[in-house]
């Protein structure tokens, strides 16, 4: 009888311990399902917020290109006119890299110059050759019989009786004071 008992004792037993496990497994699926519950929230926020960052990031260069658009169309307008402005005759006052000359460049409408140049002999030399500006850069080619000389300067200040270049190959500053 005693191993009847036990029998059925150590029957309940596993019974009552198969009941604990079931309960034990039915609160860690709860616990499961809460933590990929709280998972999927925070992905589903995650993508939310991605998704945010791409409008924003989108908004910023759509202002950016607008910006830079309207800023490019004041800054040509201003630039050309040097066009305009640098017609005339102009004498250098001051070449950075050479102290002072009493030289001089005459611009033309038609885009022809004359550069009239003293030396160190004292004898007045004219080059003959044309110019164009395209923004704030100054581009010159000088004809002396078969040689052509470019040069290409950038129009730092240019006023309407003075104007300021820097040469972009040596980094030479000139500046002018308007003659005519």
């Amino acid at each position: 009888m005693q191993s009847f008992l036990f029998k059925k004792f150590s029957l309940r037993n596993k019974c009552k311990l198969a009941e604990v496990k079931e309960n034990k497994s039915k609160k860690i699926c709860r616990k499961y399902l809460l933590i990929l519950c709280k998972i999927r929230k925070h992905l589903l926020t995650i993508r939310m917020m991605k998704t945010l960052r791409m409008i924003g990031m989108a908004l910023v260069a759509v202002l950016m290109g607008m910006n830079f658009a309207s800023c490019n169309d004041d800054d040509a307008i201003e630039k050309s006119a040097y066009s305009e402005q640098i017609v005339g005759k102009w004498e250098i006052t001051n070449y950075a890299s050479m102290g002072t000359w009493h030289d001089s460049y005459a611009f033309k409408n038609d885009g022809t110059m004359a550069f009239n140049t003293l030396g160190h002999v004292d004898q007045s030399v004219i080059i003959n050759g044309d110019w164009n500006i395209s923004g704030d850069k100054l581009t010159i080619e000088l004809r002396y019989d078969d040689y052509i000389e470019p040069k290409e300067y950038t129009i730092t200040e240019m006023k309407s009786d003075e104007m300021h270049w820097q040469d972009l190959k040596s980094g030479g500053k000139k500046s002018f004071k308007r003659l005519k």
